[in-house]
């Protein structure tokens, strides 16, 4: 089931020019690879990085915990089945399984070396990295880049929105209007646009960070009316500055 970013249900996908040539190119990128069984690193490590950056498209975290806990966890299962498996099963299970026939595909990244080597493998003529070790830190260098993407404010569309809503108040006023009424549906125009794009990117922030605020969404209504009624009272001046501190408290919370 795929949901758009607002959450609801897609029952019809657009298809571009450019989805179907990569369609394409990844069709012809895997059928060269297994015609070539597998023997050619290049193909190999070029559907490989595809398959990693599918991989981090369609998977993400939503805290630092999470991400903590993965890579302690990858750090475990590497130091066990690399060090500690000789002692407890008498071979090195991660280098026997990485090496041999039986793993064949893009499961890995294949870089060359010179012939003569020493060492464990020293035979195989590879040295290589599993996705599972891009995957992983991957989440959490992704997880950073949400982190710090949700921390920016637009505020060139926060601007172009309220340019945009100032035209349409005036040009949807009488020709007699005074001055007084054109600087009133102005700034009330520019205000609600402002606020709105303001919303819209803190809804962002919250779903890629994974927050709720279901429970702070009737207090910021309440004291949203609240502002409205003292701006109303005092002549509007203070609507802007209160929606911007709200924007602010709210985006002060922790992740």
């Amino acid at each position: 089931m795929l949901l758009d970013e607002d959450g609801n249900n897609v029952s019809m996908v657009q298809l571009a020019p450019s989805d179907l040539a990569a369609a394409a190119l990844a069709v012809g990128l895997a059928s060269a690879e297994l015609l070539s069984h597998h023997t050619s690193f290049t193909l190999n490590n070029m559907v490989a990085c595809l398959v990693a950056t599918e991989i981090l498209a369609l998977v993400g975290l939503r805290s630092f915990r999470t991400a903590a806990l993965l890579l302690v966890g990858l750090l475990a299962y590497d130091v066990f089945w690399v060090f500690g498996s000789p002692a407890v099963v008498g071979d090195n299970v991660m280098l026997t399984v990485a090496t041999s026939d039986m793993v064949v595909g893009p499961t890995r990244l294949l870089f060359p070396r010179a012939p003569g080597g020493i060492g464990e493998a020293a035979d195989f003529p590879f040295s290589l990295l599993g996705l599972g070790d891009i995957a992983i830190p991957g989440l959490l260098a992704g997880l950073a880049l949400r982190y710090d993407a949700s921390r920016i404010v637009n505020m060139q569309a926060r601007a172009t929105a309220a340019a945009s809503a100032i035209n349409d108040a005036l040009a949807a006023l009488q020709p007699d209007a005074s001055a007084k009424d054109m600087g009133d549906a102005a700034a009330s125009a520019a205000s609600t646009a402002y606020d709105k794009v303001a919303d819209r990117e803190l809804n962002q922030q919250d779903r890629s960070q994974g927050i709720t605020r279901a429970a702070s969404t009737s207090t910021n209504s309440s004291s949203s009316s609240s502002s409205s009624d003292v701006s109303s009272t005092d002549g509007g001046g203070d609507s802007s500055s209160n929606s911007s501190s709200r924007q602010e408290e709210q985006r002060s919370v922790p992740v």
